[in-house]
């Protein structure tokens, strides 16, 4: 249970840190002049530059722990199966 733990917390990290590249790149890469932190069309959605910064972030990092989730049980249910074919 702690490694499914930690393996979410760390996805969710890593999601919001590839937020907060994506933001950066796209920032400089359209010239703009100022650090965006979310998409453009956000703000109008969610009523605001930092709420829509803030559901940004979370999407993202929601989205990197259940690839980490994922990633956890896919190695686990392959873990299983070595050992049953070590075993026989």
């Amino acid at each position: 249970m702690k490694k499914q733990i930690a393996e979410a917390v760390t996805g969710f990290a890593a999601g919001v840190a590839l937020n907060g590249v994506i933001c950066l790149a796209f920032s400089y890469t359209l010239r703009l002049g100022y650090y965006a932190p979310c998409f453009a069309g956000l703000t109008e959605i969610c009523g605001g530059e930092l709420n829509g910064a803030l559901m940004q972030t979370c999407a993202f990092g929601l989205t990197g722990s259940a690839v980490g989730l994922a990633d956890c049980f896919l190695r686990r249910d392959k873990d299983v199966k070595d050992k049953r074919h070590h075993a026989l």
